[in-house]
């Protein structure tokens, strides 16, 4: 088995956390926030910002 290689961003330790995905990996960290819907220029906004995942709905923004 793999070891799993830990996420950088710090959001996944934090105890108030304001975003529901993390942007470096993509996982759930704060499940009381509700999912947005994106539009595709909030996406492209994020791309340019080099987020890898957007942190409202998930979609994973840079392949």
């Amino acid at each position: 088995m793999k070891p799993q290689i830990r996420c950088p961003n710090l959001n996944h330790s934090r105890t108030r956390v304001t975003v529901r995905f993390c942007s470096v990996c993509g996982e759930v960290v704060n499940r009381e926030i509700p999912v947005r819907k994106c539009s595709e220029a909030e996406h492209a906004t994020r791309r340019r910002e080099r987020y890898k995942f957007c942190f409202d709905c998930g979609e994973q923004l840079i392949r």
